[in-house]
């Protein structure tokens, strides 16, 4: 038993044979001999053992589960080698899913809360009322600074205290709105989001600032018109943009990198060379830096550097200098700068959208999952067969699963909740109509209206080939991978599989129709290094035996 469920094995094994979750536990008590009269419980497992519970008058542990839970309602009966054993047994269980119960009770209360909360805060209404405050609050920033040295000269402090005001608003709203995020999206989808944590930057910088006195008003007021960066985050196009260009730039850095060496290869080459002759430009390593980063930066050659000699001349070293500054900043690195983010940036960009897309579809495939339900466990069985007789085999292995009680037979009820306990993503969710789906109205169930191990690998080939042929049908549609790699590879072990059957089928009739005229072919085999070569037996049925005979 742990904190949170009750687990079954065999002794001596490791292998979990079923557990039932404490929270779902719905009742349970002691039973003696005569009130379950002797029921046998039973495990599909390794060893499948059947355990009477009806012996020596010992007590019997029973635990009811919820209907909707896990164990779909079953009813469980244990019993240990002593009753002092059971009784400190059915305690714990008692006292360990009142726990669980409660915990679950809080968490679904919280959940719930964080649900609600989470689908108002991010509604389009609430959105666009927080962008209008966030453009407002621009706004006002913007007036502030058109007033603030028109203020300054006039020195009214009524002025200046109403910005003051303005500003703590603008701060708590936000504060509040932060505060409302973290708790709907609180822990893990609020800390993972960059833009939450840039989002909680930015306002707790203006908290702080709005709480110290004797801030300057043009630190404040900067700080104020980089909120509206806020907005980059809440409008979806503007997001994919910087995202876009946040991965386009980590490798334009290395290029960035190269250009920073060229340009202080530069600036040293320029001290030691025309440091003597252009001090005020070229005197020292910072000074020839900051002129040649101008330079880069589109701004012109100091006058200065352009002049020619006292006799009209050019001076070819400063010129020869300037013209390979300029070709290897001006037509290579930045060139190369620009091309290397514009492909990244429209890479990032087509990759995001192709990732939206594709998880639009795979929401739009999870809301058409009802359409067919067993969508999950198909393609499970579809994609890892190897051949006929694997798929006969991983049929039946699940016909084992299903069939708990070793009855032979599977009827509705327990299909229906023991489908729900394999163990896929989304889970698998059948229903009575679902199941008469499955077995064409009960047309390949047996006697009793259940499946057994024929009749149930019988309705899953069924099924398989339907899912295969509605998967080919949408070939033309844009695909996640795995879809891709179904339709091109289990497409074709599904025409395979079908074209051994059918010669198995053929060869099965003939055998029926000729009676002892036909002869199966031969088997044997010749090893050729690493190749096996099919030889054909020699024994041929003469034509005349085969012909009619004439009435």
């Amino acid at each position: 038993m742990t904190r949170d469920a009750l687990h079954f094995a065999f002794s001596r094994d490791d292998n979990e044979i079923d557990h039932i979750p404490l929270a779902e536990i719905t009742n349970s008590g002691i039973m003696k001999d005569a009130e379950h009269g002797g029921t046998r419980a039973s495990f599909s497992g390794p060893r499948r053992n059947s355990v009477s519970l009806a012996s020596h008058g010992l007590y019997t542990i029973h635990i009811a589960t919820e209907n909707d839970g896990y164990n779909s309602g079953r009813v469980y009966y244990l019993q240990a080698e002593s009753n002092e054993i059971n009784d400190r047994l059915l305690l714990a269980i008692q006292e360990n899913s009142k726990a669980a119960r409660k915990r679950k009770a809080s968490r679904n209360i919280w959940q719930r809360a964080q649900r609600r909360l989470n689908e108002w805060f991010n509604s389009t209404p609430v959105q666009a009322f927080v962008i209008a405050v966030i453009s407002l609050n621009f706004g006002v920033t913007i007036l502030q600074t058109q007033l603030i040295n028109h203020e300054s000269h006039s020195g009214s402090e009524s002025d200046s205290s109403l910005w003051d005001r303005l500003n703590i608003a603008f701060v708590l709203f936000f504060l509040a709105e932060l505060a409302i995020n973290a708790f709907a999206n609180w822990y893990v989808p609020f800390v993972s989001n960059p833009w939450n944590l840039f989002d909680a930057l930015v306002i707790m910088s203006s908290l702080l600032l709005a709480l110290i006195p004797g801030q300057s008003v043009g630190l404040k007021t900067s700080l104020q018109a980089g909120r509206v960066l806020r907005i980059l985050g809440k409008i979806e196009i503007f997001k994919t943009i910087v995202n876009a260009l946040a991965i386009a730039l980590v490798p334009v850095l290395s290029v960035f990198f190269i250009l920073l060496l060229f340009v202080s290869i530069g600036a040293v080459h320029s001290v030691s060379v025309f440091g003597e002759r252009y001090p005020e430009h070229f005197g020292m390593f910072d000074v020839a830096f900051v002129t040649l980063f101008f330079v880069t930066a589109g701004e012109p050659w100091p006058d200065e550097v352009r002049e020619l000699t006292e006799d009209g001349k050019v001076r070819w070293s400063m010129m020869s200098f300037c013209f390979i500054y300029t070709i290897g900043t001006f037509w290579i690195f930045l060139q190369v700068c620009f091309t290397v983010l514009l492909d990244n940036f429209i890479a990032a960009s087509s990759r995001m959208a192709l990732e939206k897309k594709l998880m639009d579809a795979q929401m739009q495939k999870n809301e058409q999952q009802m359409k067919n339900p067993l969508e999950p466990l198909l393609l499970s069985l579809a994609r890892e067969f190897s051949d006929d007789q694997d798929l006969s085999d991983r049929l039946q292995r699940i016909y084992q699963l299903l069939d708990h009680d070793n009855s032979g037979g599977v009827g509705c009820a327990e299909f229906c909740a023991s489908m729900r306990k394999l163990h896929f993503d989304p889970p698998i969710h059948v229903t009575a109509s679902d199941f008469a789906s499955l077995t064409q109205d009960g047309e390949l169930c047996d006697a009793n209206g259940e499946l057994g191990p024929d009749e149930f690998e019988a309705a899953m080939r069924k099924q398989i080939q339907h899912f295969a042929q509605s998967k080919l049908s949408l070939i033309t549609e844009e695909r996640s991978m795995q879809d891709l790699e179904f339709m091109q590879f289990g497409s074709l072990k599904m025409i395979f599989m079908e074209q051994t059957r059918t010669q198995n089928e053929l060869r099965r009739i003939s055998e029926q129709l000729l009676g002892p005229f036909a002869r199966a072919p031969s088997t044997s085999r010749v090893r050729r290094g690493m190749a096996m070569e099919w030889r054909p037996s020699r024994a041929v049925v003469p034509l005349q035996e085969l012909a009619p005979v004439p009435a």
